[in-house]
């Protein structure tokens, strides 16, 4: 279980990485390195930060007393994840092979 949960900390510490290097890059208007292949996760949210779905962040807080460090630390990130704007990519349509008609 604990190296389990240094895999999600780990794969969460990253993902705060790339939503700060995306808000950056918003800021700056340069296109710094963002690292989404660092972990499995943002490797599979790649496609959605890049403008092609839609994102959804859900946090989860505590009232407890004991947990206020924690509780902060997730509100800071989602305060940065909220400003980012994700860009509007208009992908090209799929090719279609069009079979002649014999």
């Amino acid at each position: 279980r604990l190296k389990e949960a240094g895999k999600i900390n780990t794969s969460l510490l990253i993902l705060g990485k790339c939503i700060n290097a995306l808000r950056h890059n918003q800021i700056s208007k340069t296109h710094s390195h963002v690292p989404f292949r660092e972990s499995k996760l943002t490797r599979y949210f790649q496609g959605f930060f890049s403008g092609r779905g839609k994102v959804c962040i859900i946090v989860n807080i505590s009232q407890c007393a004991s947990m206020y460090d924690e509780t902060l630390n997730v509100l800071k990130f989602s305060a940065v994840a909220q400003k980012v704007l994700l860009n509007n990519l208009k992908l090209p349509p799929p090719l279609v092979s069009k079979r002649s008609a014999r």
